[in-house]
């Protein structure tokens, strides 16, 4: 095949192709991530957060261009912080007070100031500790925003689909089936997207893995093309579009495994996700 022939073809008909924006941008309605950035001003700089870095850091939430674990880690690396020189004590209390909202059990306490006070962990370490733990995965849920860490929260029976995960499941369809989703099939994505069962790579290796995929003996070029606007949420550029085919055409057992998982942990992807509070990927894995 000719590759650029074919990205032309591609670039002519994505008029017609439905292509639904993915999410966009937009501030919460609630306002939960603003409390969420009053809460990391309070405990960690103990003060009131001045307008324009409120503002700041909560669009960085609401843009998913950050999650909460990485939104206090800033803070917690910050010149502003650092400069107070506190003792490890000091230092897991604020780390208790900042993630859980509360003072640390003798246990907890006595566990990092060891650890801290040995170098058998950083306090960089330390902060990543609490970010991957279950307590602030149930705390950030309470601000509908994603934790950053490893686990996923506790009780999600009662998180329903908003407007932007319903958007992102349709997209799986429209972009990667090329077609309408039934009824059924987008309330179970939804729903497993929403409650943290399914992370959005999860989801979209599911459709472009599925047996509707294969029954469709699409081309290679088509397979990436619909990689990318699924991925990507835009047309391939010629590099890129090559270079796909190439990965693919160098690993003929499990091409599409390959190519979707490469795809999957991309930037682009991320921030997609994470604009639709979808857990974007297994970090463990």
């Amino acid at each position: 095949m000719n590759t650029k022939r074919a990205v032309s073809s591609f670039l002519a008909v994505v008029v017609i192709l439905p292509i639904v924006l993915f999410c966009g941008v937009g501030v919460r309605a609630d306002g939960t991530s603003r409390d969420f950035v009053n809460r990391i001003y309070k405990y960690v700089l103990e003060r009131q957060p001045d307008e324009s870095g409120a503002k700041y850091w909560t669009e960085q939430l609401d843009n998913g261009d950050m999650t909460g674990g990485e939104v206090a880690k800033r803070f917690l690396l910050s010149e502003e912080f650092t400069k107070k020189n506190m003792t490890d004590k000091a230092y897991v209390i604020v780390l208790y007070r900042t993630f859980f909202g509360r003072e640390p059990d003798d246990k907890g306490l006595s566990y990092w100031t060891e650890n801290l006070g040995n170098k058998k962990i950083t306090r960089e370490g330390a902060i990543d500790g609490f970010i991957d733990s279950q307590e602030w995965a149930d705390i950030c849920l309470e601000y509908h925003i994603i934790s950053g860490g490893n686990k996923k929260p506790t009780n999600t029976s009662n998180i329903k689909p908003n407007k932007k995960t319903l958007e992102f499941t349709e997209r799986l369809y429209t972009c990667a089936f090329e077609r309408s989703s039934d009824q059924k099939g987008k309330e179970y994505w939804a729903q497993k997207l929403a409650t943290y069962e399914v992370t959005g790579e999860q989801a979209a290796a599911a459709f472009f893995l599925s047996d509707e995929m294969k029954k469709a003996n699409i081309s290679d070029a088509v397979f990436v093309y619909r990689l990318y606007t699924t991925f990507m949420n835009r047309v391939p550029d010629l590099a890129g579009f090559n270079y796909w085919l190439g990965v693919m055409k160098k690993h003929p057992n499990d091409k599409y495994q390959v190519a979707v998982y490469g795809f999957s942990r991309s930037a682009e992807f991320v921030k997609i996700c994470r604009e639709c509070g979808i857990i974007p990927y297994n970090a463990a894995t």
